[in-house]
């Protein structure tokens, strides 16, 4: 995909918070105040676990059985999504064809 064509796919929710449509899939980056959203997320990515960019509510209003979440051990062990892995520091992970690149802050 050109860098053109990404772009028209970013949407800006607020914050932190991005919505991603990219290879078919709904990505969803730090959801916070989440409006009302008719898409449902694919996969979700939690940078780190303060409340601005980790909100259990706002994952809740967007995710759906086969969601898969990604983020650090503090999200992951408090999150409600079924499907969901640690990422470490600058760990890649491969879901599909697309590759996510997120990192855990440490505080």
């Amino acid at each position: 995909m050109l860098p053109e064509e990404l772009i028209k796919n970013i949407r800006f929710l607020g914050h932190a918070s991005l919505k991603i449509k990219l290879e078919g899939k709904t990505i969803f980056v730090d959801p916070w105040k989440i409006k009302e959203e008719k898409d449902k997320a694919d996969i979700i990515l939690v940078t780190h676990p303060h409340y601005d960019h980790y909100s259990e509510l706002d994952i809740k209003k967007i995710a759906k059985e086969t969601t898969i979440l990604l983020s650090c051990k503090e999200v992951v062990s408090q999150t409600s999504v079924k499907n969901k892995r640690v990422l470490l520091p600058f760990e890649e992970a491969k879901i599909d064809d697309i590759y996510p690149r997120i990192s855990c802050i440490q505080y």
